[in-house]
């Protein structure tokens, strides 16, 4: 081989080699992380979830950049090759047919490169969830001929009062949120412009009708109360 040839041969593989190298320089370096969970004095068959799904974001975005599953009864589960950085790690408790019902999470995980971390033991409890709530009139008619201007909510979770929620009467229906799970109970009390009760109404709802959905709606029909103040 001529001299010049050599040459270009050698400029060629060195163009290569460098090429590599570079490629080599844009590889994150990744580790694992293990995740545990457990449930408060009760055992996935008796919280009715199926599986779980851990995500982690990066602080970044609202989307996931890494999310892995494992069958609830398992009580662990690791996720492989995680780019290295510190992330939120989520944990949702599915039922059978994918409804999210549980949820855990910590702001704390870090990813160091080629090491297991190991998330702190998290505690999966019932997801809270938002309430619309309405209240029709059983006589079909509106707040004005009814001669209703002011509502109180009353939320009552697992026989305990969790909260009493103003509102006007137009103004319905009106978004309560965080309410957390359990049996359901809500009082709809309807004021006049002089603040004496004349109507209200009554629900009971399951929990198992409201576990799923982020948010549910709810109707409370009212009832004019026989004598002023209910």
């Amino acid at each position: 081989m001529s001299k010049r040839g050599e040459h270009s041969r050698r400029a060629a593989l060195g163009l290569v080699v460098a090429g590599l190298c570079g490629a080599c320089d844009n590889v994150q370096p990744v580790g694992d992380l293990e995740v545990v969970w457990r449930l408060a004095g009760r055992t996935c068959q008796d919280a009715r979830i199926d599986e779980i799904k851990a995500l982690l974001y990066d602080f970044t975005s609202v989307n996931p950049v890494y999310e892995a599953s494992a069958p609830c009864a398992a009580g662990q589960l690791t996720l492989d090759e995680v780019p290295t950085g510190r992330y939120a790690l989520v944990l949702q408790g599915l039922e059978a047919d994918g409804c999210w019902t549980h949820t855990a999470r910590t702001d704390g995980v870090r990813i160091v490169a080629d090491q297991t971390a190991k998330a702190p033991r998290l505690l999966l409890a019932r997801r809270n969830r938002s309430l619309g709530v309405g209240w029709p009139f059983a006589n079909q008619l509106t707040c004005a001929e009814n001669a209703v201007s002011q509502m109180t909510i009353e939320v009552v979770v697992n026989g305990r009062l969790e909260r009493t929620v103003p509102a006007r009467c137009q103004d319905a229906p009106a978004l309560i949120p965080d309410v957390p799970p359990g049996t359901l109970r809500l009082v709809v009390t309807g004021f006049d412009e002089a603040g004496i009760a004349v109507a209200q109404g009554r629900l009971a709802v399951g929990d198992p009708g409201l576990s799923c959905a982020e948010r549910a709606d709810v109707s409370v029909p009212l009832t004019l109360c026989l004598e002023p103040g209910c």
